[in-house]
């Protein structure tokens, strides 16, 4: 997914909430650090960009469900 997202860099206009939990481990918290990071050497816009490892968060509904307002909300935020 890396080379694919170098190679075809998103509209400035899109906006990506990306998080992550930390209890979910280097498996997950590694590759998401370096997508995070791949965005922004492609100058994806910051303010379209929420990305945020969350210190007590599991890869479970609970986890997703306890931030889903948020996402939508940020997502969906009339400039």
């Amino acid at each position: 997914m890396f080379p694919f997202t170098e190679q075809n860099p998103l509209p400035a206009q899109h906006r990506l909430y990306l998080i992550a939990g930390q209890e979910e481990g280097e498996i997950m918290v590694a590759p998401f650090n370096k997508m995070v990071r791949s965005l922004e050497l492609a100058n994806h816009p910051a303010d379209n960009l929420h990305a945020q490892v969350i210190p007590e968060g599991k890869h479970n509904e609970a986890f997703w469900a306890a931030h889903f307002q948020h996402a939508v909300q940020w997502l969906f935020k009339q400039p």
